[in-house]
């Protein structure tokens, strides 16, 4: 399975980039919990310098086919942003349709069963992150479901 961000697989790479960052402290960098630091700052090139890693660990764990038109923003945080709206966003009704529209035609073909049911597995998380059930009582969403 491809983990870099293709543009269809947003919901797994976004997870998997998500924990790497915070995994190494950088998490900030992505999250905006913490506010640069000023320029006059001693800490202030540190920081850019962890930015820095950070935007390109997020670059490099994009498809090379989408590089070109996300590399362009100034900070880690700009770039993660971006990429939610982008790819993440469960408002655009064309990608879930589409996604809807590729489980329906899922066929089996030469793959294995293990293999199909992955594929369905991925197109089912894709498709919760970006149209979640909005129902609320048990009943109700059994019935959506």
């Amino acid at each position: 399975m491809q983990t870099k961000l293709n543009g269809e697989n947003y919901p797994l790479s976004a997870k998997l980039m998500q924990r790497a960052i915070g995994e190494k402290g950088l998490i900030s960098h992505i999250s905006g919990v913490s506010d640069p630091s000023s320029p006059t700052d001693p800490a202030y090139s540190r920081r850019i310098q962890r930015d820095h890693c950070c935007f390109n660990w997020i670059i490099n764990n994009i498809d090379t086919n989408l590089v070109n038109e996300v590399s362009q923003y100034d900070t880690a945080q700009d770039l993660w942003e971006n990429l939610a709206v982008t790819y993440g966003s469960g408002a655009d009704p064309f990608q879930i349709s589409d996604l809807h529209r590729q489980t329906y035609g899922m066929r089996q073909g030469n793959l294995s069963l293990e293999n199909l049911w992955q594929k369905f597995q991925d197109l089912w998380i894709s498709i919760d992150s970006r149209d979640p059930n909005p129902m609320d009582t048990p009943s109700s969403i059994e019935k959506y479901n």
